[in-house]
This record gives structure tokens, sequence and C-alpha cells, in this order.
């Protein structure tokens, strides 16, 4: 996953995760996604939410995906087998049923989220996050809802609590590059959709006299 990326990275994490049963493996898995991008430190920490997939909705994709391949295999040799038109019409209203599945079942795919959270006595721990009650119709509107409704994501913020977390208020100025850095890296800042929250407070705030903005 890139790092130094300013915007939410929704991570969906391969199927095989399904795998690991044990919370504490879980959290050490993760925690390697976290910490690094490929053999280096990772510094936008709070910009990632990793999805963690459903061990029900994978079996019900492999299922389907199998019964779908198999139903087009004997659709494309029904002169070999030498179908009647009940038969096929049987067949395609199997692969409708099956195709029905599959969809339902890539919309459940993914049924947790998880988000690092400032903690006081390590680094940080890990809130999770159910997503089954969502009724949203594709599986980013899942997530994203979740994450919004939940308040563990924003798509603003105010010039005051901007200035509240960058110290501006002790400060004379900061970097805008260094404020940008702020928010996607440290857990206590408030984690952002992207940039753009932070564009649209400052220019709120130049335009409420609250700051200044200078490209020197």
């Amino acid at each position: 996953v890139n790092d130094g990326i300013p915007m939410l990275q929704i991570v969906y994490l391969p199927l095989n995760w399904v795998e690991i049963s044990d919370e504490a493996e879980l959290h050490t898995n993760l925690s390697r996604w976290l910490d690094f991008c490929g053999s280096t430190r990772r510094e936008y920490k709070n910009g990632l939410v990793f999805a963690l997939p459903s061990y029900a909705s994978v079996d019900t994709l492999y299922s389907a995906s199998r019964e779908i391949l198999a139903i087009e295999s004997l659709q494309r040799d029904k002169r070999r087998f030498n179908f009647n038109a009940d038969q096929l019409k049987d067949l395609e209203g199997r692969g409708r049923v099956c195709e029905d599945r599959l969809t339902r079942g890539i919309l459940s795919l993914y049924d947790k989220l998880a988000l690092p959270v400032p903690s006081s006595d390590k680094p940080y721990e890990w809130r999770f996050i159910e997503l089954q009650s969502r009724n949203e119709s594709s599986l980013h509107d899942r997530v994203m809802g979740a994450l919004l409704d939940g308040r563990s994501v924003f798509e603003t913020i105010t010039p005051d609590k901007l200035i509240a977390l960058t110290a501006l208020a002790e400060e004379r100025y900061i970097d805008a590059g260094r404020m940008v850095g702020g928010f996607f890296a440290y857990l206590n800042f408030t984690r952002l959709t992207s940039i753009d929250a932070l564009t649209a407070a400052v220019a709120r705030g130049v335009s409420d006299g609250k700051l200044g903005y200078t490209a020197v």
C-alpha cells in the first residue's frame, strides 16, 4: 500500500486473510501492513483503514463461481450433450440464480473494518467496525457509510479544529506540507477523507479572518 498519499485509503485485504482465526496473529499482520510500506517505515498511518474478508462470503463466492463456470461449460457444449429446450431453459435459470448469489456475495464479502486509533500505553490499538447491518448497494458505499456514520472519518474540518490540532494558536505559521503530513500521519489528528477538507478549512479560515496564507 503506497505511503505519502494525502487521502483515505481503504485496503481490501486478500481473501486468504479469512484463514487467520487467532486475534493476536490478526493484530500482528495488520500492524505489519500499517507500520511498513515495503521495507521502509510508513509515515501516513492515519490515512489507512483495512477491510477484512468474511469467511462465509468467501465460501459463497467460490461456490457460486464454480457453479457458474460449470453451467457456462455445459451451455457451450449443448450440442454434445444434446440438451432439449427445457433443459437449456433450466440451465439459464440456474445461471441467473448463481449470478445473484455472486452479486450478493461480493456485496457482503468484507464484513469488518480495522482502523488504528490512539492508545494510552502503546503506539496504537485496533478498533473494529462491523458492516453486517449496512444496507448500501455497493461494497465501498457500505464501508464509507460505516466510517462516516461512526464518526471515524470526516469529510470536513473546521478552521478552529485545524488551528487547535496544528498548534497554530501558539505558532505564528506552519508549512502547508507539515500540516497535511500531520493529519495523515498522526493518529490523534482527525482522520480525513482527503486533502480537500484541509484546503476548504484554510480557505474558510482566511475568509473568516482566523487564518492567513502566503506562498512564500
